[in-house]
């Protein structure tokens, strides 16, 4: 396989270009460096675009709680601070708060409400509890909250909403929204090795050098207050699926061992650029 191509059904032209396309930039020697430095199933996953080889592996394996897990590096009153929600019935519903310095180009999510087998009533309650006076400009929540299943009935946020809880339907791309956790984390890591004057050791399992990093430190990154712990717990258990890799009609999955809504609140969170693009902002929350 050198190069395909393949146009999606909405007309999109797709290219996939293999390393040997280009054999006197890619020579076996090269080949064998770049190989022996990967684990097998990543050399397999990244440059012989074998999906299926991440099966079973964490999604986010660059997660450290050395690095990632820290008070707040900048001054949490002058950031922009917001909500997000993942609403669950019999699974936990969530609901964490971040801020946003836009100085440094920095992510930190600050506080986290985690509860499950409790009515969306008891939530809101705990929500506007935990919130202060005009502490947040908007609130994100899972979009499946504002489809509407029958006409006559209400939709999970409506019933927010007349708790005292409005919101707006988050970006659910989950390609997208993993990129995105994933290159923050990596920013993370990459300003630590900056800090440290040495690559973190999950850049030195990969080869990259020191203009590479200082590249990589320039892109958003997120950190976590230490008393996150469920969220930090997710986010490392948090697994690619393995059997769902063997499914053609599903190029993107995920499984973890427990319980996924934290990730899902840091993905809607980190896309929440996209939700503002696609116009939600410009509605009236009166009717959402």
């Amino acid at each position: 396989m050198l190069l395909q191509t393949r146009t999606c059904r909405s007309g999109f032209l797709a290219v996939r270009v293999h390393y040997s396309v280009d054999p006197q930039t890619w020579t076996p020697d090269r080949i064998e460096a770049i190989r022996a430095a990967l684990p097998g199933w990543r050399w397999r996953k990244e440059y012989e675009i074998d999906f299926t080889a991440r099966g079973g592996q964490k999604v986010f394996d660059h997660f450290d709680p050395a690095v990632h897990v820290r008070l707040c590096p900048f001054d949490l009153e002058s950031g922009h601070r917001y909500r997000v929600i993942d609403h669950g019935r019999r699974n936990p519903a969530v609901c964490l708060w971040w801020a946003e310095d836009r100085r440094t180009n920095t992510v930190y999510f600050y506080r986290e409400y985690y509860q499950a087998d409790a009515t969306i009533a008891d939530h809101c309650r705990a929500i506007r509890r935990l919130q202060h006076p005009a502490e947040t400009r908007m609130t994100l929540i899972d979009p499946s909250t504002h489809r509407r299943t029958d006409a006559g009935l209400s939709t999970v946020a409506d019933q927010y909403a007349a708790y005292g809880v409005r919101t707006i339907p988050a970006d659910n791309n989950l390609a997208a929204g993993i990129e995105a956790v994933t290159v923050a984390l990596t920013a993370s890591l990459a300003r630590w090795s900056l800090e440290h004057n040495r690559p973190h050791r999950w850049f030195a399992d990969r080869l990259t050098n020191a203009s590479r990093i200082e590249t990589l430190a320039d892109d958003r990154a997120v950190y976590f207050h230490p008393s996150m712990t469920n969220t930090i717990r997710e986010l490392q258990q948090l697994s690619w699926d393995q059997d769902a890799d063997h499914d053609d009609g599903r190029a993107l999955c995920e499984r973890i061992r427990g319980d996924d809504h934290c990730p899902d609140c840091v993905r809607y969170a980190l896309l929440k650029n996209r939700a503002v693009r696609r116009g939600v902002i410009g509605r009236s929350l009166k009717r959402i």
